[in-house]
């Protein structure tokens, strides 16, 4: 059995998936970061900021790795700005690290999608992943692009994979404002007392998963043997209006929001909702938290 290399340690989610691997003791090798984290276990830790190539990953890889995939150098919002700077900082980056991992014998890549971006407004609620992906935005399109160059690696026999298209993760931990997540920024706002932006309506329906069953989902990606070659939504199966969110967030923090209306913007999926059941098929997941349980905990 190989190392477990989580590149992209310093996001969100990378963060978490690092903490738990070296919290079991099982010393991962963590890329991607501007500093160390503190942990609660062993693991090597790179810091050489945002990757651009993988050659410095060589000495600490072997037979067997699994190597857990979080680089995202842009966020939903902002890929649509600047779209050749998204497609060169994000889908070559992924390819080239592909021909570096096709040299490692017994790799496995559990690559993390977005489950909210890749299906566009697809035509079945809850959306299974024999859904076709329709991405109406450029953050969407990269991440599809990936999966299907991941899968064709995977199809000639380069390399083993397994794909999670994650839904809208949150949980302790994220940062505030960042431009990605609807729960950071609506309790950044709200606790500094800033007007809230709501899109539209407010209409806009998500599928909020909690960061804890996220990881643990990815690690049966990595390690379960059913997870080989597949591809599953990692997901609650139930939905929630922006409004329904703010409305939980202003209950659990105890503080009312000022609200600012802005019209409805080109390249948001109306409604995302994920179908989890093969994932639970395969490996016998299921989410621990609901959107107010997972809130409670982490708020």
């Amino acid at each position: 059995m190989g190392r477990s290399f989580v590149l992209g340690a310093g996001g969100f989610l990378g963060h978490r998936l690092a903490s738990t691997l070296a919290g079991q003791g099982e010393n991962p090798v963590l890329a991607g970061l501007r500093t160390p984290l503190m942990l609660e276990g062993p693991a090597d830790q790179i810091v050489t900021g945002h990757l651009t190539s993988f050659e410095g990953l060589d000495p600490y890889a072997g037979e067997g790795d699994i190597y857990y995939y979080l680089i995202a150098s842009m966020t939903p919002s902002n890929s649509s700005h600047e779209p050749s700077n998204f497609i060169s900082g994000n889908l070559e980056l992924f390819i080239r690290f592909l021909e570096w991992a096709e040299q490692r014998p017994g790799a496995r890549v559990v690559y993390a999608s977005s489950g909210g971006t890749v299906y566009g407004n697809a035509a079945i609620i809850p959306t299974p992943e024999t859904e076709p992906m329709r991405p109406i935005s450029f953050y969407g399109l990269v991440k599809s692009t990936c999966e299907r160059y991941l899968n064709l690696f995977s199809e000639q026999g380069r390399i083993e994979s397994s794909i999670v298209r994650i839904a809208n993760p949150f949980g302790a931990g994220q940062k505030l404002n960042r431009g990605q997540g609807l729960i950071p920024a609506l309790v950044g706002r709200i606790r500094e007392g800033d007007p809230v932006d709501i899109i539209g309506e407010g209409r806009a329906v998500r599928d909020y998963i909690h960061v804890d069953d996220v990881v643990r989902a990815m690690l049966l990606a990595g390690a379960h043997p059913s997870m080989a070659g597949q591809t599953v939504n990692v997901a609650t199966g139930y939905g929630a209006s922006v409004m329904e969110v703010l409305e939980l967030v202003q209950e659990v923090l105890g503080l009312e929001a000022k609200l600012n209306y802005h019209p409805h913007r080109p390249g948001d999926v109306e409604i995302s909702v994920l179908d989890p059941s093969r994932l639970k098929a395969l490996t016998g997941w299921s989410p621990e938290y609901d959107l107010e349980s997972g809130l409670r905990a982490c708020l």
